[in-house]
Order: C-alpha cells, then sequence, then structure tokens
C-alpha cells in the first residue's frame, strides 16, 4: 500500500486537532485494534530533528528550542486515539484522531515542514499519509 499525501496548516499557540478514517480498497472501515500510531513533523523529510512526536503514547515537543533529536523534547498533552470518531468518541473504527495542545504548539516553530503518519500492527510498519504541515502564526494571543 502507497502513502498518501495531504497538506496540512497548522496555527501556532492553538490547539491542533486532525481526524482521518482509513478504509479497505472496497470502502469499509479497518479495525485498528492492536495497532499503534505515531505522527512525525520534521524540518525536512531528511532531518533527524524532529519538531514534534505524537502517538498512541502521547506528545512530545521541541519546548523554547523548538526542536529536539531521537531523545529529549518536552511532554506535552494530546497524542493519538485509534478507532476513534472526530470528537474522541470510540466506536468509529478506523478513525485515528490526532490532537496536540495548544502550549506545545506554541513551540513549533512557523514555517513549511515535512509530516507523516505510520501505523504499526507489531509487526509492519506501514506509512499513511504524508505531506507538508504549514504552521502559520497566531495574532491574537491570550
Amino acid at each position: 500500500m502507497s502513502s498518501g499525501y495531504y497538506d496540512i496548516t497548522a496555527q501556532q499557540h492553538s490547539p491542533f486537532d486532525f481526524h482521518l478514517e482509513i478504509r479497505n480498497e472496497n470502502g469499509g472501515a479497518i479495525n485498528l485494534a492492536g495497532h499503534t500510531a505515531r505522527f512525525h513533523v520534521r524540518p525536512n523529510a531528511l532531518s533527524n530533528l524532529l519538531y514534534l512526536n505524537i502517538s498512541t503514547s502521547g506528545v512530545t515537543g521541541g519546548g523554547l528550542t523548538g526542536e529536539f533529536g531521537s531523545t529529549g523534547g518536552i511532554s506535552g498533552t494530546g497524542g493519538i486515539l485509534l478507532n476513534t470518531g472526530e470528537t474522541g468518541a470510540t466506536g468509529s473504527t478506523g478513525g485515528i484522531l490526532v490532537s496536540v495542545d495548544k502550549t506545545t504548539m506554541g513551540y513549533v516553530k512557523v514555517g513549511s515542514w515535512k509530516y507523516s503518519i505510520d501505523l504499526n500492527n507489531g509487526t509492519t510498519e506501514t506509512e499513511l499519509v504524508n505531506g507538508s504541515f504549514v504552521v502559520v502564526p497566531k495574532i491574537t494571543r491570550g
């Protein structure tokens, strides 16, 4: 299965929520029970630095520097929920909800970055979607 391509625009200093549904070739929802997922945002596709590491275990952001390597970073609030709807309600087979708190998003640098969402079933990791992750500044804060 080849990955899809989709560009995302997110606002700095605002909560980030992104929902997608995974379906098979016949349009049926794929049960994601027993899977894990991760969402990486990097300066570019070849960089070892991360701006965001979002997974079914939680969120790590770059903190004051905005970036981190394979270790380090600052824990945030949010993560990835599988088999869920747009609001986080369970029971939506094939649904993936990604969320990041506004404080962690406040440290992500404004600019155009690269992201990918990977799904792991315990034996195989599959890149589901990738693209540009554009962070725009929030004008009003408070």
